[in-house]
């Protein structure tokens, strides 16, 4: 069984995302802008429909964990070690 990647909240947004450079796309048409703009902006909509690798780094102690936690607002419970905690 296939698993969602993005809640219906995101869906929408996305939907809405597309909406909007659709919308721009027409303007730079209209308006006659250069090809590389239009050129750049298409590969914008198709990036959209993209996954994409995050990568953090940084020295021990340094907030890695935080910062990948926030956006679930799961925070790390106190006294717990994470793999990346090593003192080596």
């Amino acid at each position: 069984m296939l698993s969602r990647i993005l809640t219906d909240a995101q869906d929408e947004l996305l939907r809405e995302e597309r909406k909007a450079l659709a919308r721009l796309s027409a303007a730079l048409v209209r308006f006659d802008a250069a090809p590389d703009q239009q050129d750049a902006l298409a590969r914008s909509i198709e990036q959209l429909d993209e996954l994409f690798l995050l990568v953090v780094v940084g020295e021990f102690n340094a907030g890695k964990s935080a910062f990948i936690n926030a956006p679930h607002r799961q925070p790390r419970r106190a006294g717990r070690r994470h793999a990346d905690d090593r003192s080596d």
